[in-house]
């Protein structure tokens, strides 16, 4: 017993020496509330939001106080709930998630596949291919066999050539090119497996079979070239297909013929393509194309495209299995910078399969960091009861009712063989027939999907940059939420507290020069100006825009138009010559139907009512707000700066 008692203290005197410790290497700065901010925390924000310069810039001791203030609006608002309500949420859980993203994929990876495609990108490359398809429902055994279909197709094209088998396989899969030719490639233009099996073999060589989705390709390099970059064109289009009968075929050309000869008599290319052109996108606009690179156009319009030497260069027609097309250059560029083409290459990746790559190889550290276990004796069990039937099938939920081991865990996490039957119920198609491969499958993409979630979990503990972050976020949506309640809205709804404000303070919002308080109105003639002016002397001044609207503008005529305001010289022409009576020129921005101009009202030395200053005033009642709001905020929510710790942290 006593051996007991001296080991739990033991430990408490530990835990105590290590809290000690941990104070002691970083220790609290700021309390307020339960909020504790330890020293490097408001280091860090110190340092990044404290960069005004000369007098606007606050030295640790001022900012601290001002940070502690923010934390007691803060307190407040979570005190009200207002980090509980939906849209706040909402806009917190968006932003965290678009700030997670870089954190979970492998960076060293990606900046190696951003290098990749852009050197990729500088080079153009000539394909063939063909492939072979796997059945819907396929097994290991099935994959091993169409494989080795595909290496003994690749064995006949070394023998027979490439495009004579290419034929036999790919007539019935791609009939508009039954030789499997796809054209000119360029990095980013298809999926990764693809691109590296067409960027990895050389020319005139033919790759080895590459799984693209479920499906062998291989892929024989016809040509490289440096990349062309890209062009911008126009085009004269007349529509001839192989399906058009003898004599349309012949109309087609007799028209494409035409339209050379405009050509050739000086009509613009422009007026020539509105003319003659079928294309009815461009045809409008002078038959731009805009820009385009290579792979992107059918095989003959883009070979005499890029053949086109100089920017203003025609073509002579050229036929493709679409129509008739003449073709003019009309700019060109090459291939951006590294820097200029990384957005792109970053939207591409997404795409493409780089991403999955980088996301596998941070998946592929995490379980080493993490531990990462995996029982076979349950997976057998799963691959047992659930091979050779489909999710739909009548005997699904009785073959797994007994699967409740765990499969693997990694950390503090453990997936059973319950949450994976769990994962298939929602991911594979009830008509999948399952078997050991795409269940491995299945598994290896729910793994990640976990191990990823954990991570996703747990990146604030492991970033403190992430976490400094995403509080600065929150916190500050909701002090936008709750000076929005405490002083914005009420300074702007407040009119009787905006008026005792500006009557307490009249001295502050003195004029240097006398102002114009009142309206100019312009009417359509002297009989029209001469009723105004009777209404403006009786109406009430809150009922004269519904006087005017109701009893001279009728009908929908207009005979009135008035602007009212305060002006001093200067601000107005009208204002300047009728009331200043200063020698300037006419206002031509006035309504030149409404000729008849004059102005009501009268000059103020001094403002004689809030809104004649509002917009200062609204700014001085916010800020008499404030300072009271955080008055009060220190009265009711505990806080405490401690100096001698503050005083440790550095500007820079």
């Amino acid at each position: 017993m006593k051996k007991n008692r001296l080991i739990i203290i033991l430990c408490l005197v530990l835990t105590f020496f290590l809290n000690v410790s941990a104070q002691t290497n970083d220790p609290i700065a700021i309390t307020v509330g339960d909020r504790q901010v330890t020293r490097s925390e408001l280091q860090y924000f110190y340092q990044k939001n404290n960069i005004s310069s000369g007098s606007e810039k606050k030295n640790v001791e001022e900012y601290a106080k001002l940070y502690c203030d923010f934390l007691m609006k803060v307190e407040q608002a979570r005190q009200l709930g207002l980090d509980t309500i939906k849209t706040f949420v909402q806009e917190y859980n968006g932003y965290r998630a678009q700030l997670a993203v870089p954190y979970l994929y492998d960076k060293t990876v990606e900046d190696s596949l951003y290098r990749e495609a852009y050197e990729r990108m500088k080079e153009d490359v000539e394909v063939q291919h063909m492939l072979v398809r796997l059945p819907k429902n396929y097994t290991s055994n099935d994959t091993l066999k169409y494989y080795q279909q595909a290496q003994k197709l690749c064995e006949r094209a070394e023998k027979e050539g490439f495009t004579k088998v290419a034929k036999e396989v790919m007539a019935e899969i791609t009939p508009n090119a039954p030789d499997g030719y796809l054209g000119w490639f360029t990095g980013g233009m298809s999926v990764y497996p693809l691109e590296n099996a067409i960027y990895n073999t050389e020319v005139g060589k033919i790759s080895q079979p590459v799984r693209v989705g479920n499906a062998y390709y291989i892929v024989k390099v016809l040509n490289r070239q440096k990349a062309h970059g890209k062009i911008r064109c126009s085009h004269i289009f007349v529509r001839c297909e192989e399906t058009m009968s003898a004599e349309e075929q012949r109309k087609a050309k007799e028209k494409i013929t035409k339209a050379q000869q405009a050509l050739a008599e000086g009509k613009t290319f422009e007026q020539v393509a509105k003319e003659f052109s079928e294309d009815p996108r461009s045809a409008s606009i002078g038959g731009d194309l805009s820009w385009f690179g290579v792979g992107l156009m059918v095989r003959e319009f883009e070979t005499a495209a890029f053949n086109l030497q100089k920017i203003g260069d025609v073509s002579e027609p050229v036929k493709s299995v679409l129509g008739w097309h003449i073709i003019k250059l009309v700019d060109r560029k090459g291939i951006d910078s590294f820097e200029e083409q990384k957005p792109n290459i970053k939207r591409l990746m997404e795409y493409d399969g780089r991403m999955m790559i980088m996301q596998q190889c941070l998946v592929e550290k995490l379980k080493k960091e993490y531990h990462y276990v995996f029982d076979a004796n349950s997976w057998k069990g799963v691959v047992s009861a659930l091979n050779g039937i489909s999710i739909d099938n009548k005997n699904f939920d009785s073959r797994v009712k007994n699967l409740h081991t765990t499969i693997a865990s990694f950390a503090t996490h453990s997936i059973k063989q319950t949450d994976f039957v769990a994962y298939l119920k929602q991911n594979a198609s009830n008509e999948q027939v399952l078997n050991e491969d795409n269940l491995k499958a299945y598994w290896n993409r729910f793994l990640s999907q976990e191990v990823l979630a954990y991570e996703d979990a747990h990146l604030e503990e492991k970033y403190p940059e992430l976490r400094y972050l995403l509080k600065e976020y929150h916190d500050g949506i909701l002090l936008f939420n709750i000076s929005s309640k405490e002083v914005w809205d009420k300074a702007t709804q407040d009119t009787a507290g905006l008026a005792q404000y500006f009557n307490t303070h009249k001295e502050q919002y003195t004029w240097n020069s006398p102002r114009f308080k009142g309206r100019i109105c312009c009417c359509r003639d002297k009989q029209t100006a001469k009723v105004l002016k009777k209404m403006l002397e009786i109406a009430p001044k809150d009922s004269i825009n519904n006087y005017i609207s109701t009893r001279i503008n009728i009908d929908t005529a207009k005979y009135v138009e008035t602007y009212s305001g305060i002006w001093k010289v200067g601000e107005s022409k009208v204002i300047d010559r009728h009331v200043f009576h200063l020698n300037v020129p006419d206002d031509t921005s006035l309504p030149k139907d409404l000729p008849v101009v004059f102005t009501w009202g009268n000059l103020q030395k001094n403002p004689e009512c809030y809104q004649d200053v509002r917009g200062a005033v609204i700014s001085d009642y916010q800020t008499y707000l404030e300072t009271l709001w955080v008055k009060q905020l220190a009265e009711k929510i505990p806080h405490h700066i401690n100096l001698e710790v503050v005083k440790t942290i550095k500007s820079r």
